[in-house]
């Protein structure tokens, strides 16, 4: 509605203020490659890229390439 538009009779559109559910965080699904990295980094020591390599059977230049990103 405009400034110079009259009032009308039509009801307004429930705009409630109530918070909104937060959407469920995604959690990797278990024994994938993305799971154990996740665990293996949010140990209190983190891991190293050889470990990351050793537990995912990747290659150095993979690993970095993988990680990177995080």
């Amino acid at each position: 509605m405009g400034a110079n538009d009259a009032p009308s009779d039509t009801p307004v559109p429930d705009t409630s203020t109530e918070p909104q559910a937060a959407p469920k965080a995604r959690r990797p699904r278990e024994g994938t490659k993305q799971a154990t990295l996740i665990a293996m980094l949010r140990t209190p020591d983190g891991a190293t890229i050889e470990e990351i390599m050793a537990a995912a059977g990747w290659q150095s230049h993979y690993a970095d390439f993988r990680i990177m990103p995080m």
